[in-house]
């Protein structure tokens, strides 16, 4: 009985770091997963709040994957189309059908 539970750690530990391995997602695959603008908030506070198109507005924002937020400036056009293109990949996303479900 004592061998056995000497076994028991190093198989039960043995395990856990097989499958703590298999959980992680390399840095590489998670940068191609995530793309560098992606944002988890929409902007949070805006340091310029010029309506000139050839302005730059600065937005303190939240990235995926990261307690710290990061300053992205961008001209007012620039932010709208990023809007845009977020709600348009949104509502693909909506509308899409889960794989594997047919009708």
């Amino acid at each position: 009985m004592i061998k056995s539970t000497h076994l028991l750690f190093p198989i039960c530990m043995g395990a856990m770091l097989t499958l703590g391995a298999c959980a992680t997602v390399p840095k590489a695959e998670q940068a191609a997963a995530v793309p560098e603008n992606a944002t988890v908030a929409e902007s949070t506070k805006q340091a310029s709040t010029d309506n000139d198109s050839g302005k730059l507005i600065c937005k303190r924002q939240t990235t995926a994957g990261s307690n710290f937020k990061r300053k992205v400036c961008a001209t007012a056009e620039q932010w709208k189309a990023a809007a845009e293109s977020g709600r348009r990949t949104t509502a693909d996303i909506q509308r899409s059908k889960a794989p594997g479900i047919s009708n």
